[in-house]
């Protein structure tokens, strides 16, 4: 089962679910499902493999985003979005109001970023470049602005005339974030366990701690409620619903992964999507809403978590109680002291991953004390150095593996580092210079291929090597090798007296070598022994 986006159900609780055919390939059902859990499919999707879909609750209005193209379906009619653009579509947001819509993407390689933005027919009103890889975005209902954030914790808003209204640092990596009606606020969920609301001059209007990373987040049109799914541990999922303060007022752990959330606009219905195909519908009703988790036991529980040196665990816990007791000084100060606690372990595993030769084991527990102390010129610079350091360990991999052939895996290795850090113009170089040398043993190991009788597996080779270095002699052999191949299946044609085809494919290499004598003769026999003297058939019209 599939979420068809956050904004999927109606105020009356029916919603929009998507199902993968089970009887047809590449075949999608459109289910509208009722507050009772009956359903009845409303239309049908034929696309490729599908990552994400957003639609509106009627399905008028559907967004389906696959791995290399973004397709929107209107009244039923079919728009794919930037056909003549490679690339790798990354997330996308419909104004479900409007029509309007934002895409991210990438290019094949992953080292360039860009924003694009849609209209309600699907053309492409502008694009706007980005420095750094994208994590998600979002756009309000009606379409009035638009959020952007990166894999850094960079937050941008902007206006649907790409204008940047407000940037935002929000410190760790962001996994989800959904949007409200106008776009006065958005919720953003963090790598670090923390859901954050943010309205639209990017003022932080409260930062909360959850039992997990959020996986997906929706909330009604002014975010009255908010329904999050999340992973709790690295088997371990829940469905959580909060308040308009970020206080959670209803939480269930689930086995399965919850791939989607969905509020309708007045925050009263709720609907999860699990891996399993099954969907959960949650109303809440705001007569009987039970109070929130009375303040004392969270002050408890984080006691409990720092006795047992859970201290991470232990300052969420003890932040919620802040949030709802903001008065207890004492608490506050233990939590102060906590957290430079915490800080100080994460230091020294830092200190330790260095010493043991970990760069990168080190980079995580500095980021991870940098989290909670942000604001430390100290903790910034060694972050910075172990980055540095990291990196420098991961070129070096990649350069002793590209020397010992294993040309694949440093490849990925630089792929990776450019993805992180696109300015680098010493790993475009190396790049480019793997490249080369991956070439030149792709085509080395080609000769020996040829050299054994296999020309099919040397063509396949050398078609690779091209791939990667582009070079006039590699066409040439390119080109002969696909000369011979053809010449060899027109001579069997011929042979087995199928002269139409032997003349097509004659053709073919006349088109490839206008001078090649073989083929201009065996074509002139092909034709004569053909009926009419001409070939009106199928296979001249493919040349």
């Amino acid at each position: 089962m599939l979420a068809a986006g956050p904004r999927s159900v109606a105020d009356d609780g029916t919603c929009l679910l998507v199902r993968p055919d089970e009887f047809e390939h590449r075949t999608y059902q459109l289910l509208r499902a009722d507050v009772d859990g009956a359903s009845h499919e409303v239309g049908a999707l034929a696309l490729e493999t599908v990552r994400q879909i957003v639609a509106r609750p009627d399905a008028r209005l559907i967004l389906a985003r696959t791995h290399e193209s973004l397709y929107l379906f209107r009244d039923g009619k079919k728009a794919r979005f930037m056909p003549e653009t490679r690339a790798q579509y990354i997330d996308c947001a419909l104004a479900t109001d409007t029509g309007w819509f934002i895409a991210a993407y990438c290019d094949a390689l992953g080292s360039a970023h860009a924003l694009a933005f849609g209209d309600a027919s699907g053309r492409v009103g502008w694009t706007r470049e980005c420095p750094e890889p994208i994590a998600a975005v979002g756009i309000s209902a009606d379409g009035s602005r638009i959020a952007m954030a990166t894999t850094g914790g960079e937050l941008e808003i902007l206006d649907p005339m790409r204008q940047v209204q407000a940037r935002v640092a929000l410190g760790s990596p962001v996994t989800a974030l959904c949007m409200g009606k106008t776009g006065c606020e958005l919720v953003v969920g963090l790598q670090s366990g923390e859901l954050v609301r943010v309205d639209s001059a990017g003022r932080l209007t409260w930062r909360m701690p959850i039992s997990g990373i959020a996986l997906s987040i929706a909330g009604g049109d002014h975010f009255e409620r908010i329904a999050v799914g999340l992973r709790t541990s690295e088997s371990g999922f829940g469905i959580l619903i909060l308040d308009s303060g970020g206080v959670c007022r209803w939480e269930s752990p689930c086995a399965i992964e919850p791939r989607g959330a969905a509020s309708s606009p007045s925050g009263r219905h709720f609907v999860f999507s699990f891996a399993n195909g099954e969907a959960r519908c949650v109303e809440w009703d705001p007569v009987v809403e039970p109070e929130a988790e009375a303040a004392p036991e969270q002050l408890v529980a984080a006691r409990s978590l720092a006795a047992a040196g859970k201290l991470a665990e232990a300052l969420h816990h003890g932040i919620a109680h802040l949030n709802a007791h903001p008065t207890d000084k004492d608490a506050a100060e233990w939590l102060l002291d906590l957290r430079d606690r915490l800080v100080s372990e994460l230091c020294e595993q830092a200190r330790a991953f260095k010493a043991s030769g970990r760069p990168g084991a080190a980079l995580e527990s500095a980021r991870a004390a940098l989290a909670w102390a942000p604001t430390s010129a100290e903790l910034f610079e060694i972050t910075v150095r172990l980055k540095l350091a990291a990196e420098r360990l991961r070129v070096t991999e990649a350069r002793e593996l590209a020397s010992v052939g294993e040309f694949a895996v440093a490849h990925a290795i630089y792929v990776e580092l450019l993805t992180a850090d696109p300015f680098r113009t010493d790993l475009r170089s190396d790049l480019a210079a793997l490249r080369v040398e991956w070439s030149r043993a792709l085509v080395a190991d080609a000769e020996v291929r040829l050299a054994h009788g296999l020309p099919e597996e040397a063509l396949s080779l050398w078609r690779s090597a091209y791939q990667l270095h582009p070079t006039a002699d590699l066409e040439a052999r390119i080109r002969v090798a696909e000369i011979d191949r053809m010449l060899t299946s027109a001579r069997h044609l011929y042979e087995a007296d199928r002269m139409t085809e032997a003349a097509f494919q004659f053709r073919r290499i006349l088109g490839l070598d206008p001078d090649h004598a073989e083929a201009r003769r065996y074509l002139g026999y092909a034709e004569g022994r053909t009926s009419g003297g001409g070939l009106q058939d199928r296979f001249s019209r493919l040349e």
